[in-house]
């Protein structure tokens, strides 16, 4: 039951997250990104609130660009219940800042590698759904991590029980 409950959760927080709008993280992302580019040399100049351009090519940034999705979703993935609300708020609060930094270093690399020739879609592909599995698997771990008798379960999953 809590699986269906956390699964329909991260649903609607993605959803929500998509029927927003979010020019103040977009400008943030982007800003990230033309500062982090031009540090390493690209010349680049910002266009509007969410797009840059970076050598002659344009980027604008959109929702899955400024990774609120993948915040909004994982919160009810990461909250846990036996913890304070406050205890929560902190841990998501850390979360989602490291998502964010995280987010920007993943788009910088998928701008590195379009300015180096790799078509846009493939390189934010590749790039973009490596991000997510290793956010995934940093869910994962943490979740596991909170799971009193995680050795054990995963020792019944080896000999073929559940």
């Amino acid at each position: 039951m809590q699986f269906l409950v956390r699964s329909g959760l991260v649903f609607l927080f993605v959803l929500v997250s998509h029927s927003l709008e979010w020019p103040s993280l977009a400008y943030a992302t982007s800003e990230a990104i033309l500062a982090l580019s031009t540090s390493l040399g690209v010349p680049g100049m910002r266009l509007s609130v969410d797009t840059i351009q970076l050598a002659a090519e344009n980027y604008q940034f959109l929702v899955s660009c400024t990774f609120i999705d993948v915040i909004m979703g994982s919160i009810a993935l990461m909250w846990n219940q036996h913890a304070a609300i406050a205890t929560n708020c902190i841990r998501l609060t850390f979360w989602a800042a490291a998502l964010l930094i995280f987010n920007v270093f993943r788009l910088e690399l998928a701008v590195l590698g379009h300015l180096r020739g790799i078509p846009w879609y493939p390189i934010d592909g590749i790039v973009g759904g490596l991000a997510y599995f290793l956010v995934w698997l940093a869910i994962w771990h943490w979740k596991s991590w909170s799971i009193p008798d995680t050795p054990m379960l995963w020792a019944r999953f080896a000999r073929g029980r559940r």
